[in-house]
């Protein structure tokens, strides 16, 4: 199998921060274990300097041999989708209002619509998810005692 170049790295990396900036909107299409292995290889979230990506890469692959491998046929999946424009003359990111939201998981319930996806590069917060849980807890509360 050919090694990626690390010339080719760094332009497939671009891509994906480019995408990674403007919401991941393509990133997001990918299967969740896509996604993991596409941010632990190429590292779309990191504003690091070239020098510091080789290194890493190839201190990931080092240490999980097969990463390469994953994260290559992930990006596959990510450059079929990727719009064209984009891969051609990669001169600025598709504005997120020209994106059209995909929706991974959804559940309905008396109207109301959650909608999750997943996010393997950022830390959940978790107060501002507590917050809205005590929210939506209320706000159930509040329309049962008005039923009642």
């Amino acid at each position: 199998m050919p090694r990626l170049t690390n010339g080719q790295y760094i332009e497939r990396r671009e891509q994906l921060r480019l995408d990674w900036q403007e919401g991941g909107q393509e990133i997001r299409r990918l299967s969740l274990e896509q996604q993991w292995s596409i941010h632990d290889f190429y590292l779309p979230g990191q504003n690091l300097p070239e020098s510091e990506l080789i290194a890493r890469r190839d201190a990931a692959i080092e240490q999980e041999p097969d990463l390469a491998k994953r994260a290559g046929l992930a990006y596959r999946s990510f450059a079929a989708s990727y719009p064209r424009e984009q891969q051609a003359a990669p001169t600025g990111p598709t504005p997120a209002a020209q994106l059209e939201p995909v929706v991974l998981t959804q559940h309905k319930t008396r109207g109301q619509r959650i909608v999750v996806w997943s996010d393997p590069d950022h830390v959940p917060d978790m107060k501002r998810l507590a917050e809205t849980l005590l929210a939506i807890g209320k706000e159930q509360a509040a329309q049962a005692k008005r039923r009642d």
